[in-house]
Order: structure tokens, then sequence, then C-alpha cells
């Protein structure tokens, strides 16, 4: 049975460090808590800086912190890997990756 993951725990994580969305804005180097909110909301990603940050803020690893998208972007990536393997196949290359 698969197991639904939310986008990001963003929240959850800031709830368990008693912080204020402002104050973890302020502590990876925003200027205010919107951003945080709207990351919280599933409405926007961060930038690969702000994604650091927060890994480092909260001290763990993206595939938990951003559990669902990295769960698609893994599916994404093992879809792709198969389509390459087939095109080896049809072109009859025996030395698949």
């Amino acid at each position: 049975m698969a197991q639904y993951l939310l986008s990001n725990y963003v929240r959850m994580y800031r709830k368990r460090m008693h912080l204020t969305e402002r104050e973890v804005a302020f502590l990876v180097g925003l200027a205010d808590g919107s951003p945080i909110s709207r990351y919280e909301h599933f409405h926007t990603r961060p930038s690969l800086q702000t994604l650091l940050r927060l890994l480092a803020l909260f001290n763990c690893p993206a595939e938990e912190l951003f559990a669902g998208e990295y769960e698609k972007a893994k599916e994404a990536v093992i879809h792709q890997a198969n389509l390459l393997r087939l095109q080896y196949k049809h072109r009859g290359k025996t030395d698949t990756p």
C-alpha cells in the first residue's frame, strides 16, 4: 500500500523547534515569514540556497523535509531510466546502464 506523503514537512519541523515563521525566515536569511508560509502551504518551493539552509536549521535530510517532492522526483527518475533501458533494448545494445 502506497503511503501518502506531504510535499514538505517544514511546518512540522518548525513547530517541533517552537519557532515562528518569521523566526525561521530570519534564521535562513529571508526578509520576512511569508515565504515560509508559502512553503508550508505548498504554494511555492524554496530556492536551492534556502532549501540547504532549511536542512541545516532542522538538521534533517532532504528526503525527510521534502518527502513528497523527493518521492515524485525519485519516481520521475525511475520512469526515465526505464525509458532509457527500452531505448537501449530497441537499439540492440547489450551494454545497458
